[in-house]
């Protein structure tokens, strides 16, 4: 299922009631993250939850064209800069089911940092 709101879901809804404890998701973020090929996306009807961490599938919309959604995940999972630690707030809260697997995932992966998680 695509995400409704590509691009970090900038728009009223993101902003709106929803967001209760995810405010720190601002527009700088959602831009820092296009520019690395990623997007915290609303995702309603998804098996995966309604919020999920996506690689930009349009390359026309990014410099950079990630293989797959686990890139994006390993961006966010592994980057220090505040977009990835706001993007990984949101799903913790947001989307509980996808922040565990992507804590799984993580946990398989050659690291000489300790998961986030």
């Amino acid at each position: 299922m695509k995400a409704r709101f590509p691009y970090g879901g900038v728009g009223d809804f993101v902003y709106g009631t929803n967001m209760q404890h995810h405010d720190n998701w601002m527009r700088e973020h959602a831009t820092a993250a296009r520019a690395e090929g990623w997007a915290l996306n609303a995702s309603d009807g998804s098996d995966n939850g309604p919020w999920q961490i996506q690689r930009i599938d349009d390359p026309a919309q990014t410099p950079v064209h990630l293989a797959n959604d686990r890139a994006a995940w390993a961006i966010v999972m592994s980057g220090t800069r505040g977009h990835h630690m706001a993007a990984r707030d949101f799903v913790e809260h947001a989307n509980p089911a996808e922040w565990r697997a992507m804590c799984e995932w993580q946990q398989q992966q050659p690291s000489d940092s300790p998961p986030p998680c």
